[in-house]
């Protein structure tokens, strides 16, 4: 099943859920911050131990492939050569990016506006966004790596021109080395 279609479902289900408990009591209340703070670290702690495994296999081969720039700003697609160590390591540490990003989200939500119904919502889903980690499957849970490099996620709604293509053909690569437009060799 597509990740963004079983997000909705949890939310709508969550949602449902949510109005039946009685978020005024102080008791329940504290069991779902204890909920949400334990499944974010839970998730923290995965995506540890996949950054551990990346840096024990220590994979320095290299990766070739064009981001294409934002169409919508007219931004240029730049070539990006990287490791797959080094791509592997941006991937998880924008994972967990997303986890304090979250967490900022949330503290505002039910801290600031002292709106609880998010809590309850929220606290499934950095578990379940750290085992749908496709670095997470192949590192941890024994999925088969075919090595290719960038990974490639589903739209949800079809294609939406947001720059998040990329390419990893030769010769549309060999054309961008030729034109001058290479990024940063990371080493």
């Amino acid at each position: 099943m597509n990740p963004q279609i079983s997000n909705i479902a949890i939310m709508l289900i969550m949602s449902q859920v949510s109005r039946l408990l009685d978020l005024a009591d102080p008791k329940t209340l504290m069991i779902i911050r204890l909920l949400y703070v334990s499944t974010n670290v839970i998730a923290f702690c995965i995506y540890q131990m996949t950054r551990k495994k990346i840096l024990k296999e220590n994979n320095l081969k290299i990766v070739k492939y064009i981001k294409s720039g934002n169409s919508l700003l007219k931004e240029p697609e730049k070539l990006q050569i990287i490791t797959v160590r080094d791509y592997d390591l941006d991937q998880i540490q924008s994972s967990i990016n997303g986890i304090y990003s979250s967490i900022a989200m949330m503290f505002v939500m039910h801290v600031v506006m002292k709106y609880n119904n998010p809590l309850f919502m929220q606290f499934i889903g950095p578990v379940k966004g750290a085992l749908e980690n496709t670095l997470v499957k192949i590192n941890l849970l024994g999925k088969d790596d075919d090595g290719k490099r960038p990974f490639k996620s589903e739209p949800l709604f079809g294609k939406i021109p947001t720059g998040d293509d990329m390419r990893t053909d030769k010769k549309s690569i060999e054309q961008l080395e030729v034109a001058g437009n290479g990024g940063i060799k990371y080493e």
